[in-house]
């Protein structure tokens, strides 16, 4: 009876212990899936809310822009006057532009470089989500 008694405490304590481990396990898990979820709806909310459409604002920008200088004024560098200064110094402020270039082309190229890294990482995140089925949640 001693030994039945023994091998009993024993499946007994074998059993607990791998329910804890498992209960564990699985908790250690959904606080893993959970921080993952977080990170995705936030590179989501960067894409949605503030790449995405800094990116088409600055792309339709510059093409508008491009456009517009390709019809007028194509020859010159500066769609005012070659230099306005002279003029405002003469007190005629009739031509209005600016004396630092709007940077149209830097700006262009961060907002694409971000949007594109910001995408990126979503599809990152969904691929290994999803253990390698593309799902794309965008």
């Amino acid at each position: 009876m001693d030994l039945t008694r023994t091998a009993a405490v024993i499946t007994a304590i074998v059993t607990i212990f791998v329910a804890l481990a498992g209960y564990l396990i699985t908790y250690w898990n959904n606080i893993l899936l959970s921080r993952r979820t977080d990170r995705l709806n936030r590179i989501n909310k960067q894409l949605n809310e503030f790449y995405g459409p800094l990116y088409s604002l600055v792309y339709s920008s510059s093409k508008s822009w491009v456009t517009f200088r390709t019809k007028y004024r194509s020859q010159k560098r500066s769609y005012f006057s070659d230099n306005p200064l002279k003029k405002w110094e003469n007190n005629d402020f009739s031509e209005h532009t600016s004396l630092i270039d709007y940077p149209g082309r830097e700006l262009l190229d961060y907002s694409h470089r971000s949007f594109q890294r910001t995408e990126r990482k979503t599809i990152e995140f969904s691929w290994r989500k999803n253990k390698g089925h593309l799902k794309l949640h965008f």
